[in-house]
């Protein structure tokens, strides 16, 4: 009988597909993309952010599961803020002095918000970071500067409330005495003695003539917003005099003005002109007087005169008190801040004025109705729209401008019935489109309605759909996905088979559009930096332990699953752990005719020498998961002189001379079958290129009828 070869390559991803094809895999777990040939390698695992061995797991060693986790990074990466939740605290990682990391409280006493709802939303806006629950006051982060106790062992960011919680005191006016020169410690404020410029003073200089003024104040804070205005003030009144000293001269009052909440910087003074005691033909208008630039002073004179005033005040609707109290989901867009309404208005959005997180005009809201698609779940901008994703359904929101320019906003709906409850797993991918995962799959949303475009959505997860159907559907909120560009990958972490934590992961490897499993790795939440690399909140952590593994944690090609702690004599420190196991499992293979039987007797194995390290193999038959395994064999070149193995750069890994193309050939002894597939299940380094198998058909041989009842 003459033997037959089948060969494999290049290696696809994971196939859960019944019938699959040769390439693909059936598992592919703790695996990534060697770059330079596009193999499988097993060369991957986690570390401690702070990697220094005598650290232990410190700072975080009081901290118990990170609950979100958010990590901006400004100036090309020269500044990265690190924000964290844990235990209802949100703390930011101090590294600013090159010494110990330190976390610093922002803010304790926090809600954690139950399993079934999302974590804490961080949105970016100017020098400030949004930071939104759905339980807690909205409120904002100012990046700099930062406040520091003497000795500098605390340190603090300044945390503001997002919008305007009241609007302003009235102020209060002083009284005029129009002839302050005969009264014994009057209150009056002085005049303006025989001015004729219209433009200094107030009040007429026409003998006999009534003069009233009221006034109102706004706020205005760090963030450029202005605070709805007060209610009026007391109305003051005099008449011009005709005779004496102060005979036809206008006046200057004194305005008691109220100071504001943490965070205003100047107070804006609006003041009617002369109403001449309520003549019917002049209007009650505000206008622009002044404004203070600071939040101390309590009172200023007022010299403006009519003519000098400004324009008009803002109207009682430019703003107004902030509508979004309860907001769970913000995201900037088009220089706008966007809000939900909350859970009591789930399917409510508002937006703030251009460049002003905290003034909202009150109708600037968009109700999206309907409640078939369900609520709010979700804001993410992309290309020239802002996604709002919903229970079941998707709209989206853009920006329309009219003749004059203005700019309003409207919502469209792009699907009634694909959604996600995810919001941290919506991700944009450069040059592919918006990735989330929703209860049934994951989707792709790509394109534009702009010049008569189109939006698609598409199912990208069918290859791993018996992975995602172990999706805990009740804690889908909490799951969590980035994209790095470094590793040009996008993973998401889920809860599964009935956790209440994320505990499996899949990867998305954009070098072959390819899926694999991650496993063993505690991803609570994730997020990237500046470079590119993944960091995550661990789903565990004792909270009052040192020697439990708990903290922050870098994804890295370094082959050690974590570390462990260790007592050596009086000294404690955590070395590194054992590596995460890697898996590949090809698909079932029936040699392109599943009803003859086959007899397999070699699988050669591509792959690049790996010095002295080990694999072994097992194989399969006919859908029989009761394996054989072959004895290990060192993934050195078989007809050569073995490669010089210097030491161990890694976790149980070896220094060796170059990598090399080989092909390590296990033997197959099970007898005949009709599919076949094999595993290799390791701890060691391997990159695995592609394979063959060598096999012969004896005879004809058929399966054999199917069984009777």
């Amino acid at each position: 009988m003459n033997g037959k070869r089948v060969d494999i390559k290049p290696l696809g991803g994971i196939s859960e597909v019944v019938p699959q094809k040769p390439n693909d895999a059936s598992e592919i777990v703790n695996m990534t993309i060697h770059r330079q040939t596009m193999g499988w390698d097993t060369r991957v695992g986690y570390e401690k952010y702070d990697p220094k061995p005598t650290n232990l797991w410190q700072p975080f060693d009081t901290l118990k599961r990170i609950d979100s986790l958010f990590l901006w990074s400004r100036h090309q990466g020269a500044q990265d803020w690190m924000f964290l939740e844990s235990g209802g605290t949100l703390y930011w990682l101090d590294d600013l002095e090159g010494g110990a990391m330190r976390i610093q409280t922002v803010e304790s006493g926090r809600v954690v918000p139950p399993l079934g709802e999302p974590n804490t939303t961080y949105t970016p806006f100017g020098r400030f970071l949004i930071i939104v629950n759905g339980h807690d006051r909205p409120t904002k982060a100012a990046m700099w500067p930062v406040w520091i106790t003497p000795g500098h062992t605390q340190k603090s960011l300044p945390l503001y409330d997002l919008g305007w919680r009241d609007a302003p005191m009235p102020p209060t006016v002083w009284g005029i005495d129009t002839n302050p020169g005969t009264v014994s410690g009057n209150q009056d404020v002085g005049i303006w003695a025989g001015s004729s410029n219209d433009e200094i003073g107030l009040g007429s200089i026409t003998s006999s003539d009534k003069n009233t003024y009221r006034y109102k104040v706004s706020f205005v804070n760090n963030a450029g917003s202005e605070s709805p205005l007060s209610a009026a003030s007391n109305t003051v009144k005099w008449t011009t005099q005709s005779s004496g000293t102060y005979a036809n001269d206008r006046f200057i009052p004194k305005v008691e003005i109220p100071t504001g909440q943490e965070g205003v910087v100047a107070r804006r003074i609006y003041r009617t002109v002369n109403t001449r005691d309520g003549d019917p033909n002049i209007a009650e208008n505000y206008y622009f007087c002044l404004e203070i630039a600071n939040n101390q002073d309590t009172h200023f004179f007022d010299h403006v005169g009519d003519l000098a005033l400004g324009s008009l005040a803002p109207g009682l609707t430019d703003s107004v008190m902030f509508p979004a109290p309860a907001a769970r989901f913000s995201a900037t867009f088009k220089n706008h801040l966007f809000l939900d309404g909350g859970t009591s208005e789930g399917t409510r959005i508002y937006w703030s004025k251009p460049g002003k997180p905290d003034e909202f005009d009150a109708l600037n809201f968009v109700d999206l109705g309907g409640r078939e698609a369900g609520e709010i779940t979700g804001l993410h901008p992309y290309e020239n729209f802002l996604i709002v994703m919903r229970e079941r359904g998707i709209d989206i929101i853009r920006s329309v401008a009219d003749a004059n320019r203005n700019i309003w906003f409207d919502a469209q709906p792009v699907s009634g019935s694909i959604g996600t409850k995810a919001k941290d797993t919506i991700t944009t991918i450069p040059d592919l489109g918006v990735i989330f995962l929703a209860s049934d799959g994951i989707y792709l949303m790509s394109g534009s309605r702009d010049g008569g475009g189109t939006i698609a959505l598409k199912k990208v997860s069918d290859p791993i759909m018996k992975t995602i159907e172990r999706l805990n559907p009740d804690i889908l909120a909490r799951a969590t996905a980035v994209y790095s560009h470094k590793w040009r990958e996008w993973h998401c972490y889920f809860a599964a088979d009935g956790e209440e934590k994320p505990s499996t992961g899949v990867v998305l490897h954009l070098d072959r559009i390819a899926w694999s499993v991650r496993e063993e790795f505690p991803v609570s939440v994730a997020t990237t930096n500046f470079n590119g690399d993944i960091i995550f909140g661990h789903n565990e952590g004792d909270g009052a332990a040192s020697n439990v593994e708990s903290g922050l944690f870098v994804i890295t090609r370094r082959q050690a699953c974590g570390g462990e702690y260790q007592v050596v004599g009086q000294e404690q420190s955590v070395i590194d752990a054992p590596p995460c196991t890697s898996t590949y499992r090809s698909a079932w293979i029936d040699f392109d005719d599943p009803n003859a039987k086959k007899r397999v007797h070699y699988v050669y194995v591509y792959m690049l020498s790996q010095g002295d390290n080990t694999l072994s193999m097992t194989y399969f038959k006919d859908y029989n998961f009761a394996g054989t395994s072959t004895p290990d064999i060192k993934m050195q070149r078989a007809d050569h002189l073995d490669q010089k193995v210097f030491g161990s750069a890694v976790v149980d890994t070896d220094i060796w001379d170059e990598e090399l193309l080989t092909q390590v050939r296990f033997p197959i002894s099970q007898g005949s079958c009709a599919q076949f597939q094999w595993e290799v299940e390791t701890q060691n380094s391997a990159v695995i290129l592609g394979w063959a198998i060598e096999y012969t058909v004896p005879g004809g041989t058929k399966i054999i009828s199917g069984k009777r009842t």
